[in-house]
């Protein structure tokens, strides 16, 4: 029995039939191949994200729902004069037009708040379109070169080849593996980013 431990994604595709997980302090053994292990990482890193995401929106939450200043309880609490409207200026005339007008001019407060908040969502939706174009080419690269590296693999076995077509197609099949690996990397970054960026508009 062999252990092997190795970067090479191609030498482990080759030589390995068995593959072992470490995570979580312990070492098991792993049902999948090399692609089910980076769906493995892209679904733990996506879940670690959303349980980051959910955490940073309940801390802001708790932070919403805390106690009012005191100014404001003693407001809510006071007599039967109407302490929520806003402090009287000299001349603003008798206490229920000071009333009204306090309540006429939460309309346009509340109307900015609504305003507020489209162009935070559309500034959102802004952030995400390129990361979502840039998935998509990234997708799309990947199938290119995993279709290619199955057709190489699969031309090993051809008992025709020259020993040099043999050492071109290995030199090819590790540049494929290179880029695979990099375009992985740079997916898993661009998904990070646009969950995080359709956590913060939620």
């Amino acid at each position: 029995t062999v252990l092997l431990v190795s970067h090479d994604r191609a030498l482990l595709r080759e030589v390995c039939d068995e593959f072992w997980l470490v995570a979580d302090g312990v070492v098991k053994p792993f049902d999948g191949d090399l692609d089910d292990y980076q769906r493995w990482l892209l679904d733990q890193s996506r879940a670690a994200s959303r349980e980051q995401s959910r955490s940073d929106k309940a801390k802001k939450q708790r932070g919403a729902e805390a106690p009012p200043p005191v100014a404001a309880s003693k407001a809510s609490a006071g007599k039967a004069t109407p302490a929520a409207s806003p402090a009287p200026t000299p001349r603003s005339g008798t206490g229920p037009a000071r009333a009204l007008a306090g309540a006429s001019a939460g309309v346009p407060q509340s109307r900015d708040d609504r305003k507020s908040g489209a162009a935070v969502r559309q500034q959102r939706a802004d952030e995400a379109r390129p990361l979502r174009k840039e998935l998509n080419l990234v997708d799309n690269r990947l199938g290119v070169l995993f279709a290619e590296r199955d057709a190489i693999e699969a031309g090993f076995g051809d008992a025709t080849l020259t020993p040099a077509a043999l050492a071109e197609s290995g030199r090819r099949l590790k540049q494929i593996a290179e880029q695979i690996e990099e375009l992985e990397a740079r997916w898993l970054d661009l998904s990070t980013r646009i969950d995080q960026v359709a956590e913060s508009a939620g």
